[in-house]
């Protein structure tokens, strides 16, 4: 959690763990503070590792998105990840294949 964002970035990215929506999260932290809207995080001073309690109910019991996933996009896929993800023949029975349909084509 970066400091100099607000308290809701924290909230929005709990519901993204949780499923438990920002307006009905009770967060506290030690000591008895809570955590709102409204609170300044850098105030705060939160360390890596520090504890906090949430308190709330989840919607729908929905599968969890896992962030610690590393997002790909596919101009980073190689073209045979593509072809898997997509469903499609690369190589030289690919090629060959293109080749056959277009000499159907060509004789109609």
């Amino acid at each position: 959690m970066d400091p100099n964002e607000d308290a809701s970035v924290l909230k929005a990215q709990i519901y993204g763990l949780t499923f438990i929506p920002p307006d009905k999260q009770k967060i506290y932290l030690k000591g008895g503070k809570t955590i709102t809207d409204s609170t300044d995080m850098k105030a705060l001073d939160l360390k890596d590792g520090a504890t906090i309690m949430l308190v709330g109910t989840p919607e729908d019991k929905q599968e969890k998105i896992d962030l610690t996933k590393k997002t790909v996009f596919a101009e980073d896929l190689t073209n045979e990840q593509k072809a898997r993800l997509y469903n499609q023949r690369t190589g030289v029975s690919s090629l060959l294949k293109s080749r056959k349909q277009f000499r159907w084509v060509w004789c109609i």
